[in-house]
């Protein structure tokens, strides 16, 4: 098990669950927008997880692909009113940006763990 993403899933649930109950500066900012920046990044990191590191849904574009696709099906279906809730632009505009830093996070934690083995082997 990888402890990074472990831990970046975990924490950016509980990140996300916090943010619905936060009183305080930028209130309407954290709570209509921090959960949709969240929730990308945990689902990220829980199919790193679940998934076997070698299994094709396990790349960055196929998870980047279904962690966007859920959210914009949802906002699309609120748009056309097939789902309850309000559509914004804002909100898809927050999973994109979640989608995107959890890809950059996993780029840069596998570079880091790469250049961690190829030091241990060039000693």
């Amino acid at each position: 098990m990888d402890i990074k993403s472990y831990n970046l899933a975990y924490g950016s649930t509980v990140a996300g669950i916090c943010s619905k109950f936060y009183e305080g500066i930028g209130e309407e900012f954290v709570k209509g927008y921090a959960w949709d920046l969240l929730l990308p990044i945990a689902y990220y990191n829980t199919m790193t997880l679940i998934f076997d590191r070698n299994s094709k849904l396990n790349k960055n574009p196929s998870k980047a692909a279904i962690i966007l696709g859920g959210p914009v099906v949802f906002e699309t279906a609120q748009y056309i009113g097939w789902y309850p809730g309000h559509f914004d632009w804002n909100d898809l505009v927050a999973y994109t940006v979640g989608t995107i830093a959890a890809v950059s996070i996993d780029v840069l934690l596998r570079r880091n763990k790469q250049e961690d083995i190829g030091s241990k082997y060039s000693a």
